[in-house]
């Protein structure tokens, strides 16, 4: 019997693509539902609360409302900003370079619609919660270059929902969402056989400056890492086509770097960028120990925990792979290294990308073994030595999720198909989260129901308590407020990545008089008007038009009343308290 053509065109066409896309909506389903499962908490508001361990989520928020007052303002809406990688909304008037902070312009365009209609936590909580799907779908799609659909959705899964990308959804967005990594190999594949993907790989290239370009100077590292590699292990399978992958994927990294120019223009030639590397190096070291110690989210950590240099925030301890998972991948290994370049081009590749993780020096249960690490290459490196080597470990997730698709299919037999399902389904259980924490948002009624009636558009405000560059929960609520009122002011503090003459790397915006005057006495009785009154005169004079006082803001050093009285005694004027909020206005026509 001759084979059945394929149809060419109408109804039996159509048939055949959704025959064909059936079994990837059906695993998108799945995913989401997974992904609704581990973030179960987040829908019981979803407006209006967070998963964040510490309080970069806040920054995050923060700039996904600014993107849409940006392209708001393209259309005409009033704003007071018109770029979408340098403003003056915080840090005011000095202004912060957003090319230097994880601005995530490349999230928050897409998401533009959704905070026009919902606001700004709304669709950080989206992004949050389609992070690990759209991972999984990306590494789903590289193995299903080698494998069948079955073993490519496990693997997917075990990527996308890893111990690292949800411990980062905790905190850091832009890392959480990595599809990028599988999507750089796919393409690299892909351009190897036919040139039309030459274009398609330079916008995802340049695209991915605008959501993380940590993560992108990572994935340049591990494709160094997987080029060794392959050409170790796979040489006379990837001779051919190395030529044309060098050629194109050279092309492809000029349509980046053009779709790039602007951040790298705002990054290089834009005030307030930092002089030094942004991190010490040293403290985000992956021990050796961490791919078998659980980590804070998963199902069965919190437990013992490893000793660090310094305190590291959970959002970070993404290195758990699970004694299972290693045997597993060891299995793999043993069983196709001699039938396939690709097993071995992951492996080494993973093993490789592990080693840099270890960072410089090496540690081992929280004692140094090494110390000196290979990654101290990297650190000496401009611009790569601001990558932080724990990292990395997302690389390493990439290459055994691949190891386990291959495992998979090559058990062929239905009984060692089924031990192998059954323990990478194992492997999911142990690496990815139980239904995660979430928080409520505070969040006074002012910024929501009476700032735009009481405040002019563009007014320069000081908030307290101020934005803090803290790894605590609640240190910068106050950027959510100014999220929430629809960028409706200006706001003199701010958490972010900077430089000023006298620091060559900031994390904040620097304390004013006020705040320092309030903080020596912190815990006691707040200072006399008489003694606050220089502060507030140089808050006027930097034009700053009102100062505004939470009642229940965290991290206060008095209480919100008592401020109030004392800082609107030394302004001499009345504070007004509404949606709990205290608001004095500095009368600058009086010289404040």
């Amino acid at each position: 019997m001759k084979p059945r053509p394929l149809p060419r065109g109408g109804a039996a066409a159509s048939a055949f693509h959704i025959r064909k896309l059936a079994p990837w909506l059906i695993y998108t389903a799945v995913l989401a539902c997974l992904s609704a499962v581990v973030y179960a908490e987040l829908f019981g508001g979803f407006g209006s609360r967070v998963f964040a361990d510490n309080d970069d989520s806040s920054l995050f928020i923060w700039w996904i409302a600014h993107t849409a007052d940006v392209v708001g303002g393209w259309l005409g809406r009033p704003t007071f900003d018109s770029s979408l990688l340098y403003t003056t909304a915080m840090n005011a008037p000095d202004g912060v370079n957003g090319a230097w902070n994880t601005s995530l312009v490349g999230i928050g365009l897409p998401l533009v619609p959704i905070t026009w209609a919902f606001g700004p936590i709304v669709s950080y909580n989206l992004a949050i919660v389609c992070a690990p799907v759209v991972s999984a779908l990306a590494a789903a799609l590289l193995c299903r270059r080698f494998t069948a659909h079955l073993p490519a959705f496990f693997a997917g899964a075990l990527y996308g929902f890893s111990t690292y990308t949800i411990a980062q959804s905790s905190g850091h967005l832009n890392l959480a969402s990595a599809a990028f990594p599988p999507l750089v190999v796919l393409l690299m594949l892909l351009i190897a056989r036919d040139r039309r993907w030459t274009v398609p790989f330079g916008i995802v290239l340049g695209w991915q400056f605008y959501i993380s370009t940590e993560l992108l100077a990572g994935t340049f590292l591990a494709v160094l890492v997987f080029a060794a590699s392959a050409s170790l292990s796979a040489w006379s399978h990837v001779r051919a086509s190395a030529p044309a992958v060098l050629r194109r994927g050279a092309i492809a990294a000029v349509i980046g770097l053009v779709i790039a120019a602007p951040l790298l223009f705002t990054m290089w030639f834009r005030p307030n960028a930092p002089r030094e590397a942004i991190r010490p190096h040293g403290v985000w070291n992956t021990d050796v120990l961490d791919a078998v110690t659980p980590g804070h989210y998963t199902r069965i950590g919190g437990g013992a925990k490893l000793p660090r240099i310094e305190p590291i925030d959970p959002s970070e301890l993404g290195g758990y792979l699970s004694a299972l998972w290693l045997v597993l991948c060891l299995i793999a290994l043993i069983v196709l290294w001699k039938r396939s370049p690709a097993a071995r081009t992951a492996a080494l590749t993973g093993a490789g990308v592990w080693v840099l993780s270890l960072g410089s020096p090496v540690l081992l249960g929280g004692e140094q073994v090494l110390p000196l690490g290979p990654f101290r290459l990297v650190e000496l490196t401009p611009v790569l030595g601001n990558i932080l080597p724990m990292r990395l470990m997302i690389h390493v997730v990439l290459a055994c999720s691949v190891l386990s698709a291959l495992l998979m299919e090559r058990a062929r037999a239905l009984p060692v198909r089924a031990l192998t399902g059954a323990g990478l389904a194992s492997v999911l259980v142990l690496t990815t989260a139980a239904p995660v924490p979430a928080r409520d948002l505070h969040i006074p009624a002012f910024y929501t129901q009476s700032i735009h009636d009481t405040i002019p558009a563009g007014s320069l405000v000081k908030t307290l308590p101020r934005p803090r560059a803290w790894a605590y929960p609640r240190a910068d609520e106050a950027m959510v407020w100014q999220a929430v009122s629809g960028m409706h002011y200006r706001e003199t503090g701010g958490y972010f990545i900077g430089g000023r003459d006298d620091a060559p790397v900031t994390y904040a915006a620097p304390a004013d008089s006020l705040d320092i005057l309030l903080e020596e006495k912190r815990g006691g009785p707040v200072p006399s008007a008489a003694e606050l009154q220089d502060g507030v005169r140089e808050l006027c004079g930097g034009g700053v038009d009102y100062i505004l006082i939470a009642d229940d803001g965290f991290y206060l050093p008095q209480s919100a009343p008592d401020i109030a009285q004392a800082v609107g005694e030394a302004a001499g004027v009345t504070p007004q308290h509404t949606g709990g909020v205290w608001m004095i206005k500095l009368n600058k026509e009086q010289g404040c």
